[in-house]
């Protein structure tokens, strides 16, 4: 085990925790990993203390990644069996995985994107729950998003490729629509698995961050005040 990162009592909602791993609601803005402070891993520091089984890991592991615009909920390995089985299963697509997102456009009540990411297979379903209107964009779309594949911001290109890019994304995005300090507007909302070491199953849900219902409802109104009569 490589030698802690510095912690960071940076506030942090836990979902769920045992013994062998936690769920966590990652803050938007907030990279997983790598050469910046804080991480995700310095908050885990921060909050976590060593578990008790005999394998356990000395401070948590992220058992995989999201972009660091990305929000919500992330799987954290507290010991090695429980880190070595969460890895298998996402190798294998056994965790299914649900995201929320504002796109751009006006979508399909529903689809499926297979387009292939630097040259691996990827696929995408998505269904629209609602749309509003929206006097710079037209239109807005709230949408879940189901990733069958694990791809390198495959959500983000998806979508993008489709011609419904997601609200916010400054790498594949449209700058005319980056809000200040609203960030993207794309969060990991739900998690299907088992349980690497009892087996049993685990659900988790969040509700979407509040700023996407505040955006949509404020286009909605900005685009009503303009468009619909006016009374004497």
């Amino acid at each position: 085990d490589r030698t802690p990162p510095a912690i960071s009592r940076r506030s942090l909602d836990i979902v769920f925790q045992d013994s062998h791993l936690a769920v966590v609601n990652k803050p938007p803005g907030l990279p997983v990993s790598g050469n910046y402070y804080p991480t995700l891993e310095n908050v885990l520091v921060g909050h976590f203390t060593k578990s008790a089984e005999p394998d356990a890991w000395s401070w948590p592991h992220p058992a995989h990644r999201l972009d660091a615009p990305t929000s919500g909920l992330l799987i954290v390995a507290l010991t090695r069996s429980s880190e070595a089985a969460l890895r298998e299963a996402f190798g294998k697509r056994l965790i299914k995985k649900r995201y929320h997102a504002v796109v751009m456009g006006s979508i399909p009540e529903q689809g499926i994107i297979e387009t292939p990411i630097d040259g691996k297979d990827a696929k995408t379903t998505y269904l629209k729950l609602r749309e509003v209107q929206s006097i710079k964009n037209g239109t807005l779309s709230l949408v879940k998003l189901h990733p069958h594949t694990g791809r390198t911001h495959q959500l983000r290109k998806h979508m993008a490729g489709i011609g419904h890019p997601i609200l916010g994304d400054r790498l594949y995005g449209i700058p005319d629509f980056i809000f200040k300090g609203e960030g993207l507007f794309l969060c990991a909302t739900g998690l299907q698995f088992l349980h690497p070491i009892s087996g049993l199953p685990l659900t988790f849900s969040i509700p979407p961050p509040q700023k996407f219902e505040k955006r949509m409802q404020k286009e909605q109104t900005m685009w009503e005040r303009k468009n619909l009569p006016q009374s004497d």
